[in-house]
């Protein structure tokens, strides 16, 4: 579904904006954010671009076929190409891929990136069962402008898809920018935009859960108490033992 969106898309933007005459060019960017529960996200990356003639196609090809697919390699057609989310980690298990979409013209191609990024939200417990979560502006790596807000640009146009754990419970008062498009767990930000992002949502446990660490709790405790006791049973033990001994020989 979010791939049909991407090619719809950018069949409008090239009707939009015609190509140059000397190099490839950036039409579309789509940019989505699955997170995670334990504060990771997965990240895809979509790259819309329109070749200048056969001769690029050709180059195009040969990248797909014979290149070790990195970034600097690819950055040949597209000097956007970056990781725009970033945790607090490298980015890890990168995966790049290219094709052409001959549906939508004999000039326009796609390149892919996906890869997992740790810590991209901040948390805080707000109870035994509520953990709080926050997305800001600080892991997105767009341009900026000069009073430090991202920018999310119409040429090419840029959209960030933002997908919230399902169980996630979105605070709404607190949300900044205002999303374009707001779908269930799906926020969408399309350029031109400016700002600086703000998502907190929270999550809340099951009881079972609380009830069942509770429990973990006092059986680790009483596993660790254990080996403190045995010296005192060990002596009471030896006490009772002493004493029937004494009874008996009377």
């Amino acid at each position: 579904m979010a791939f049909n969106r991407f090619v719809i898309v950018l069949a409008v933007v090239l009707l939009l904006f015609p190509s140059v005459a000397f190099s490839a060019k950036d039409v579309s960017l789509l940019v989505t954010v699955e997170l995670h529960a334990d504060g990771g996200a997965f990240v895809k990356e979509r790259y819309g671009l329109l070749l200048n003639d056969d001769s690029e196609i050709e180059e195009f090809n040969n990248y797909r076929y014979f290149s070790q697919n990195t970034l600097t390699e690819w950055r040949r057609f597209s000097k956007n190409l970056k990781y725009h989310v970033a945790g607090q980690g490298v980015p890890v298990n990168p995966k790049l891929s290219a094709k052409r979409l001959l549906n939508v013209g004999s000039r326009t191609v796609s390149i892919e990136l996906e890869y997992d990024v740790s810590h991209v939200v901040s948390s805080s417990a707000q109870g035994p069962r509520i953990q709080s979560y926050s997305f800001g502006t600080d892991v997105l790596s767009f341009d900026l402008t000069a009073s430090r807000e991202v920018i999310l640009p119409l040429e090419p146009l840029t959209t960030l898809e933002l997908v919230l754990p399902p169980d996630a419970y979105l605070v709404q008062k607190t949300l900044s920018p205002e999303p374009t498009l707001q779908e269930g767990n799906k926020l969408s930000w399309s350029g031109p935009i400016n700002g600086r992002w703000n998502v907190d949502y929270s999550i809340e446990q099951p009881l079972g859960n609380e009830v069942r660490a509770y429990f973990d709790g006092l059986y680790r405790n009483g596993v660790s108490v254990i080996p403190l006791a045995l010296p005192i049973v060990f002596v009471l033990l030896v006490g009772v033992f002493l004493v029937n001994k004494l009874l008996h020989e009377r």
